[in-house]
């Protein structure tokens, strides 16, 4: 299956060769999308993936794709113990009970992540309809067909735990995808997947930020952005720029702790791992880890693979290759 991730700036694809239960090879590649657009282009996503897809080696067009950002929920609650196709009915008719929000207008799936003779720990994942048929239509114009759909969340949680199998079993951990335009942020204790959210934090914040800071246009911005070496040149202190662009990111990290502490999900975080395009941005984790006393690192998923590509980009392809990385069993 080729996993694919549609996003505000990229578009990223992986494809593994699982043998044997031994991960063989990797194939990856990403794309800019045209126009450098900060709003969602379904355009330029076709034609950024129609492009990728002709210079890829990719042997599939059987497609896993991912949705994200604003309108996805994803929430973990108890029900008691039913047949699986009577907690999707359950979830539909007592929307506001399970997840406190409705689900009018969306795509709905569940999973079970854990069961006792009481309560089965499930696992909701929905996204709007408009969305998934937008992004599945991409795909199919592309040349592809999505067979499934899943959400960011997910798929990074899927990555992580494939990649770090029993590493993280007595610790919990905070991971946070920075993208473009948003935040996904995932919260797992002992291996398991106990919370998720999000935060309107992207590298388009930073840069305009930047813009704001020396009065430059957006393109100049975006490159100072990406080349350390330019900035003490043009005065820019990224430091101070990245404190303020990222309090949306900084306060629902600390709401994310403080509930997952208060209701008793983690008995102890001991890290944040970041990923994403925007995770790549220097300076990043030390602002982080200042304000919330935690260390932060970049979670680059190529460093737990054997992989001769180039690995600079693993941040940028996590969803991505969690999605090609899904069994039908999960």
């Amino acid at each position: 299956m080729l996993g694919i991730d549609i996003g505000t700036k990229y578009v990223k694809a992986c494809q593994v060769d699982m043998r044997g239960g031994v991960l063989r090879d990797v194939q990856v590649a990403l794309q800019e999308l045209p126009g450098g657009n900060d709003s969602f282009s379904p355009a330029a996503a076709r034609v950024a993936l129609e492009k990728l897809l002709a210079g890829g080696k990719f042997s599939s067009r059987r497609a896993v794709m991912s949705i994200g950002g604003p309108g996805t929920v994803v929430r973990i609650t108890d029900f008691p113990v039913m047949p699986a196709d009577e907690i999707r009915s359950s979830v539909r008719f007592n929307a506001e009970k399970y997840i406190y929000t409705s689900l009018e207008g969306m795509d709905v799936d569940t999973c079970v992540l854990s069961r006792s003779e009481e309560k089965l720990r499930v696992l909701v994942a929905a996204a709007p309809s408009e969305a998934v048929d937008m992004r599945a239509g991409i795909v199919h114009e592309a040349g592809c067909f999505a067979e499934i759909a899943d959400v960011d969340a997910v798929a990074l949680v899927n990555c992580f735990l494939k990649l770090n199998s029993g590493a993280f079993a007595e610790d919990g951990v905070i991971l946070v995808d920075i993208g473009h335009t948003s935040s996904e942020i995932v919260v797992l204790e002992k291996g398991e997947f106990c919370f998720a959210g999000s935060a309107k934090f992207g590298g388009s914040a930073v840069t305009a930020e930047i813009v704001s800071e020396l009065g430059i246009e957006r393109d100049e911005a975006e490159k100072l952005k990406k080349n350390p070496d330019l900035w003490n040149n043009a005065g820019l202190k990224m430091a101070n720029i990245l404190r303020r662009s990222s309090p949306d990111l900084i306060e629902n990290l600390h709401r994310t702790i403080e509930y997952c502490r208060s209701n008793k999900l983690v008995k102890n975080i001991s890290a944040i791992y970041v990923t994403g395009g925007s995770a790549m941005l220097d300076g990043i984790c030390p602002v982080v880890s200042k304000v919330l006393g935690l260390g932060v690192e970049v979670w680059n998923p190529f460093d737990n693979l054997d992989f001769a590509g180039d690995r600079s980009s693993g941040p940028m392809l996590a969803v991505a290759l969690g999605l090609a990385l899904r069994s039908s069993n999960d």
